[in-house]
C-alpha cells in the first residue's frame, strides 16, 4: 500500500524528503515562528513561469510538480529564505523577495547550467534585499 502511495522505487525518495520539509513548514507557519509571505510568493514565482512554459511546450519544458518536488524547493520556501536577518523586512519587500528567488530557480534551473538553483537564488535575492527595503521603506513590517 505505501508502495503505491510514496512510490518506494529508485529515485522517489526525495519526494518524500521535499515532503517532510513542507510538512515542517506548514508547523512553522501554524505557530507564527515564519511569516506567510515569503514561502509563498516563493511558490508562486516558481509555479507561475514553470506553468506557463510547460503549457506552452511540455517537450521542452519541465511541469511545475517537478520543479516543487524536486530539489531544496521546500526547504528554501520554509526553511532558508525565511531567515529574519537576511530577508527583507516589509511586508512588500518580503512578496517580492520571495517572487524573486522562487523566478531566479525556475530562470538558473531551465537556462542554466547548474541542476539546483536554490543556494545561488537565494544568494542573489539576500543581496538585493536591502535594495528593496530601503525602496519600499514606506510599507508597514509585519508582526509574527
Amino acid at each position: 500500500m505505501l508502495h503505491a502511495i510514496f512510490g518506494f522505487i529508485a529515485d522517489k525518495n526525495k519526494e518524500l524528503i521535499s515532503l517532510a520539509y513542507l510538512m515542517g513548514g506548514l508547523f512553522l507557519l501554524s505557530q507564527k515562528i515564519i511569516h506567510w509571505a515569503i514561502p509563498t510568493a516563493l511558490l508562486l514565482g516558481l509555479i507561475i513561469p514553470a506553468g506557463i512554459a510547460y503549457n506552452i511546450d511540455s517537450t521542452i519544458y519541465s511541469s511545475p510538480g517537478f520543479h516543487l518536488l524536486s530539489g531544496a524547493t521546500f526547504c528554501a520556501a520554509f526553511f532558508i529564505a525565511t531567515d529574519p536577518v537576511t530577508a527583507s523586512s516589509s511586508i512588500k519587500g518580503r512578496l517580492l523577495y520571495g517572487l524573486l528567488i522562487g523566478s531566479l530557480i525556475y530562470s538558473i534551473r531551465t537556462w542554466g547550467s547548474y541542476p539546483d538553483a536554490v543556494a545561488f537564488a537565494v544568494l542573489l535575492a539576500n543581496l538585493s534585499a536591502p535594495s528593496i527595503d530601503y525602496y519600499l521603506k514606506g510599507t508597514k513590517k509585519p508582526n509574527l
